[in-house]
């Protein structure tokens, strides 16, 4: 028999009523509300107003934030700096009307520092996505965000993480934790193998990245591979280190979504040298288009490879270059296994029924 929450049966079938959360990762909560949409579930989705996720460009905010209100979600922003009292007037009114909703359960994303959102999960159950359950090393938080995130973590009831090597990292509240991989924007075909070969690194550059040892592994396979290119493209201050060599495409600064694409497409393999992680966005992007990715052994980092021969110990640029050079020749068959391997695990309705399960057990117990 169904489980019975607030006098009514609660099914796979059934659609909840769910208001998502995030200040951060509204990218990801985006293809999450569509998928939770499309089964079935009445999602409204509660954020900030600002664009700094995407470079500071508010055009390509409001068309990610258009295409989820295509598919049904009901979108509120919280205007401004909590500071501010015409600002709080107006988060007061955008919270009102999300709470409206009559949500059974929310579901924040960790890095909220406004604390008008945490005062908007009012009495519900609340589920908290911890895309990196420690801190990443070199990153620090100031001291209010510390203080918000702890709160946040004695708010929720139960936490996602995206890979079951990332549990052990929740020590004490490890019963609480429930494992929900990251989504990824599948294509229906992979991309074709570029003409030259080329070794892509893309994101944030900060020193957990292994920038260093991703250049030192190139100088190995420029020994024996002096026709292959290096892409490295994001920001952060481990730009400092890329020297100026015709070899390497530096593209310094926030990648437009519309250049994605075309920058995936060039690319080879996919390298994620990381000395610590606990999954990868850039790497669900890469593979959702058949690009083999090469990963340390850190974190969730090897869900995303079809075979050990794609992971490499952290801090190895030795063991990195002979991947990188082992893999370089793969051909359109691996990328259709790639990308088939990435749609079983990673495909948003796969994520969206996993996350709704875990909904309902929360509902269930609550």
């Amino acid at each position: 028999m169904s489980p019975e929450v607030e006098g009514r049966k609660v099914s796979p079938r059934d659609g909840l009523r769910v208001m998502l959360i995030c200040d951060w990762f509204l990218k990801y909560v985006a293809e999450l509300a569509i998928g939770l949409a499309a089964e079935g579930h009445q999602v409204v989705l509660l954020c900030r107003t600002h664009a700094m996720e995407f470079g500071n460009d508010p055009r390509e905010r409001a068309v990610l934030l258009e295409r989820v209100r295509g598919s049904g979600v009901s979108v509120h922003e919280v205007p401004g700096r909590p500071a501010s009292f015409r600002a709080a007037a107006a988060a007061f009114k955008a919270i009102a009307r999300a709470r409206r909703h009559r949500p059974e359960i929310v579901h924040a994303q960790e890095a909220v520092y406004d604390p008008r959102l945490l005062a908007a999960t009012g009495r519900q159950p609340v589920v908290l996505t911890l895309h990196d359950p420690e801190p990443h090393l070199g990153v620090r938080f100031k001291s209010k965000h510390q203080l918000l995130r702890r709160l946040w973590r004695l708010r929720a009831n139960t936490f996602i993480v995206h890979s079951e090597h990332l549990v052990p990292q929740l020590g004490r509240d490890r019963d609480r934790v429930a494992v929900v991989p990251h989504g990824a924007d599948l294509r229906r075909q992979a991309a074709r193998v570029p003409t030259t070969p080329r070794v892509l690194l893309f994101g944030r550059l900060e020193p957990y990245k292994g920038v260093s040892v991703l250049l030192e592994a190139m100088e190995h396979i420029w020994e024996s591979r002096p026709d292959v290119r290096l892409t490295i493209a994001g920001t952060g201050s481990e730009s400092a280190l890329i020297p100026d060599d015709s070899r390497i495409d530096a593209r310094i600064g926030y990648i437009p979504e519309d250049s994605v694409d075309e920058m995936f497409a060039s690319a080879t393999v996919v390298v994620l040298p990381y000395l610590d992680a606990s999954q990868s966005g850039v790497g669900l992007l890469a593979i959702a288009r058949g690009v083999p990715v090469i990963v340390t052994d850190v974190g969730g980092l090897p869900d995303l490879v079809i075979d050990r021969t794609y992971v490499v110990p952290p801090g190895d640029a030795a063991s990195l270059a002979a991947a990188i050079l082992k893999h370089l020749d793969d051909d359109s068959r691996v990328r259709q296994s790639v990308l088939k391997s990435a749609a079983e695990r990673f495909g948003w309705r796969i994520v969206a029924k996993a996350t709704a399960r875990v909904y309902e057990e929360v509902l269930t117990r609550s």
